[in-house]
């Protein structure tokens, strides 16, 4: 347990003072995304419990919802303008 918790106080002190990443920036982008994945998450789990999956077909609808709703909740919640400019320009690329 030590050795675990020293290596994540060692390596975020190293990536802020060495590397010079912002760290609590880091920490902060990495929380909204969990908790968006596990609201996604728990909102598929809460369909499934109602809409049984129970051919390829109701599966495959399943993980288009899935797609759509964390592509969604990304864009909306994660998404910094870099990134989103970013994928608007992959896209604007392929028209």
């Amino acid at each position: 347990m030590s050795t675990v918790l020293g290596q994540i106080f060692f390596m975020n002190w190293f990536y802020n003072r060495r590397v010079g990443i912002d760290i609590k920036d880091y920490w902060k982008n990495f929380i909204k995304f969990l908790i968006l994945t596990v609201a996604v998450v728990m909102l598929i789990s809460a369909i499934k419990i109602i809409v049984k999956p129970n051919s390829w077909l109701t599966f495959a609808v399943f993980v288009l919802v899935f797609a759509c709703a964390y592509i969604v909740a990304y864009w909306s919640v994660v998404a910094n303008e870099y990134e989103k400019s970013l994928i608007k320009s992959v896209l604007m690329k392929r028209r």
